[in-house]
């Protein structure tokens, strides 16, 4: 009886000491990543900004895209302790980082070549745009043990082309069409990518040509028309509704 006695009291007077110890032992969080990817011969050129909070020993771990290589990192917020280290675990191969920071927010921009990205294929997109139509398409995966809290990536044309369209989108998630610095991009908003999830971002895109660029628009008006006549009635009825409301307004 004793003895069990003092295994108790051994016990409490163990378990407080570490519970302190555990609660500290926070796990990191990518808050978001953001890839800006341009064309560099065959392959691509990405300029990643990510956003972290670290674990209990200052480290982040962030994915390592298949084929690419980090040439330059610089910090925006927080004080790193060494360079980017690879964590290969079998066919798992993820980056990780260390700060000084210990469960702090962190900031810091990505230099990256990823490499055959911009190897042309030939888009899937049938018989209704004419042929000269490219896909250009953008592989990576998480296959870091955290999730990422929000991802967006901006995919850009190749010099001499323009962007035709994206590829699959989700129509209910933000996406956009913008230009910068001469380059056509189309961006996405993926929003949580989870660990071990594959991310895969494709535009179509064609060489800049007079006739080329009327046939598209002329493509976009048919479309719009057709539209259009599809919902004369909800189209008729926006309008009345649109008009009784300023004939409300007036009264």
């Amino acid at each position: 009886m004793k003895k069990l006695f003092s295994i108790l009291i051994a016990l409490m007077v163990l378990v407080p000491s570490s519970m302190p110890v555990f609660a500290a032992d926070k796990v990191g969080k990518i808050i978001s990543i953001d890839d800006v990817i341009t064309k560099d011969s065959e392959n691509a050129n990405i300029k990643e900004n990510i956003k972290a909070i670290t674990d209990s020993n200052g480290n982040i771990y962030f994915p390592c895209y298949k084929d690419s290589k980090i040439n330059e990192i610089t910090i925006e917020k927080g004080t790193k302790n060494g360079d980017v280290k690879v964590i290969k675990n079998g066919d798992i191969k993820y980056n990780s980082l260390n700060f000084k920071e210990k469960n702090e927010e962190v900031i810091f921009n990505l230099d990256i070549t990823q490499e055959k990205t911009y190897v042309e294929e030939k888009a899937k997109i049938g018989n209704t745009v004419p042929g000269g139509v490219k896909l250009i398409q953008f592989k990576g995966k998480n296959d870091s043990p955290l999730n990422i809290d929000n991802y967006t990536v901006s995919l850009a044309a190749p010099k001499g082309y323009e962007l035709l369209n994206i590829v699959d989108f989700d129509a209910e998630k933000p996406y956009k069409v913008f230009e910068k610095d001469g380059k056509s991009f189309g961006s996405f908003v993926f929003g949580k990518i989870k660990s071990g999830s594959e991310i895969k971002f494709s535009i179509n895109v064609y060489k800049k040509n007079k006739v080329f660029n009327y046939v598209v628009w002329g493509f976009a008006i048919v479309i719009s028309i057709l539209f259009m006549i599809k919902n004369k009635d909800l189209l008729k009825k926006a309008k009345e509704e649109k008009l009784k409301k300023k004939n409300l307004k007036v009264k």
